[in-house]
């Protein structure tokens, strides 16, 4: 069974990249990122920890209004900096905080949260100047660190 978490755990990882990408680019709306992404985190959650919470609805909402709203709220500068990708792991991570009602422990929460902000900084960091990398990595990182939360 754990190979098969594993399994499931890096195609949802590989498909929450496709998907912010793919709502990045001009050829899809971008809703495909913000709705995607938090449809296959709620599904990895709920395939890792096999058990279903009406609370997953909360943190999937939660979770597309950070994706879509992050920056509607942040200065607009000519580019992005690492500050921004930070707040944006952040509260993409702070929407999972409704789990604490069904047992997951908010320092883990939390702790993703921060790894989530420091994650997207570097990422920035790294891939900036490329888009499609820039976006895959978030998409990546927002899937991949879901497993922290069982720690």
């Amino acid at each position: 069974m754990l190979v098969l978490k594993i399994a499931v755990w890096l195609l949802a990882t590989i498909l929450g990249a496709i998907l912010y990408r793919m709502g990045g680019s001009d050829k899809y709306p971008s809703q495909v990122r913000d709705a995607g992404v938090s449809f296959v985190s709620i599904a990895l959650l709920w395939f890792l920890w096999l058990h279903f919470s009406w609370l997953f609805l909360i943190c999937f909402g939660l979770m597309w209004g950070a994706i879509s709203t992050y920056h509607l709220f942040l200065k607009k500068p000519v580019d992005y900096n690492h500050f921004y990708y930070a707040w944006h792991g952040l509260f993409i991570g702070l929407a999972m905080l409704p789990l604490i009602f069904v047992g997951f422990h908010w320092y883990m929460i939390i702790g993703r949260s921060i790894l989530m902000a420091i994650l997207m900084a570097v990422w920035f960091g790294i891939a900036k100047k490329n888009a499609v990398w820039h976006e895959c990595g978030r998409g990546a990182i927002i899937v991949s660190t879901l497993p922290v939360l069982f720690i």
